[in-house]
Parts: structure tokens; C-alpha cells; sequence
């Protein structure tokens, strides 16, 4: 009789070696690490490019004022010459009213010379396209730029941000969450829904 018992004992240790709530557990935590691990990049990614694009935005906008307030500046500069510089006035006289004395001589030439060109500006107030920094999109943080370098070098973009891969992995993640936990819940079991015997 105390053999037998042992040998049921035993047996019924063998029969179920991990207990069925730490199983359970393990594959619900899985299961929402996965709806997780594809959702986050579907909903910080966009944000995250969306940044990009206001910063680089931000930064052609202040070039863009800039040069306008360059330009504003040099007109500035020749609106004062032309009412207070006597020989810009003159050298508008022969230019545009083709006024000219009568021991000078004209000469026609086909192109300004680039040397020339600068006195229009003479203070260098213009500054060329090529001279300019050019705008910069926003960088990760130091941490996440290590761990972003190591990631596979894949199109995330087009996986993440671009339809309709965007929408077909956030429905797959919250359908995986959902059925984390419709399948995981505790559900009430029949001890607990029977009054105590008295």
C-alpha cells in the first residue's frame, strides 16, 4: 500500500513538471513584449520624423530670413548712397540717363568682371549659397545613437512610417495584446462561484 502510494506520488510529479501558472505567464509576457516590441516604433518613429522635418524646416526658414535681411540691409546702404553719395549719383546719370562729359569715352563690355561685380557690395554683404551651412535634421541623443548604430540596416521608415505597412503592424500588435489577455485573464472557477456549505 505505501509502495503504491509513492509510486502515484511520483507519477503524478512526472505528469506535470511546470506548473501550468508560471507557463501561462511566461507566454502572456511574451505575447505583450511582442505587441509592444511592434507597436512603440509605429507610434514613435512618425513623431520622430515629424521633429526632423520642423527642425530642418526651422533652420531653411531662418536662412531664408537671413538673406532677406541682407538684402534688406543692402538696399538700405544703396538707397542712402543714391540720395547722399554724389559720385553713385553720377555714375547712375551715365548709366541710366547715358549722361556723359564730353572728354570721357564710352566703353561697352559684354560681361562684369567678377571683380567688378563686388562693388555693388562693397561691405560683402552678400554671402553665396556654397558659403552657407546647410540645414541639419535633429540627432538622437548620444545613448540611443549607440544603440540605433548597432540595429540591422533595414528601411525603417517604409516598415514603420509608410503605409500600409504601418497600419498592418499596429493592428497585428494590438490584436496580439488583446489576445494576451482574453486568452491569459483569470477566468472564475467553479469553487468560487459556489456558496460555502454550511
Amino acid at each position: 500500500m505505501g509502495t503504491d502510494r509513492q509510486q502515484t506520488k511520483s507519477l503524478e510529479l512526472n505528469e506535470d513538471p511546470i506548473p501550468p501558472g508560471d507557463s501561462a505567464g511566461i507566454v502572456f509576457w511574451c505575447l505583450i513584449g511582442l505587441s509592444l516590441a511592434g507597436m512603440l516604433p509605429c507610434m514613435v518613429l512618425p513623431a520622430w520624423r515629424e521633429y526632423q522635418d520642423a527642425t530642418v524646416t526651422e533652420q531653411v526658414r531662418a536662412l531664408q530670413m537671413e538673406d532677406a535681411q541682407r538684402e534688406l540691409e543692402i538696399m538700405r546702404k544703396r538707397l542712402d548712397a543714391i540720395h547722399n553719395d554724389p559720385v553713385v549719383i553720377a555714375r547712375l546719370a551715365r548709366r541710366e540717363l547715358g549722361f556723359q562729359n564730353p572728354e570721357e569715352q564710352i566703353l561697352h563690355v559684354g560681361e562684369i568682371d567678377p571683380a567688378v561685380a563686388t562693388l555693388d557690395d562693397p561691405e560683402g554683404l552678400v554671402v553665396h549659397k556654397s558659403d552657407r551651412e546647410r540645414p541639419v535634421a535633429a540627432q538622437l541623443p548620444a545613448p540611443l545613437a549607440r544603440i540605433s548604430s548597432r540595429l540591422p540596416a533595414i528601411d525603417y521608415d517604409r516598415i514603420f512610417v509608410q503605409s500600409p505597412a504601418r497600419e498592418l503592424i499596429l493592428a497585428l500588435s494590438i490584436a496580439l495584446f488583446i489576445a494576451a489577455f482574453a486568452i491569459f485573464w483569470p477566468k472564475p472557477t467553479s469553487d468560487a462561484t459556489t456558496p460555502p456549505s454550511q
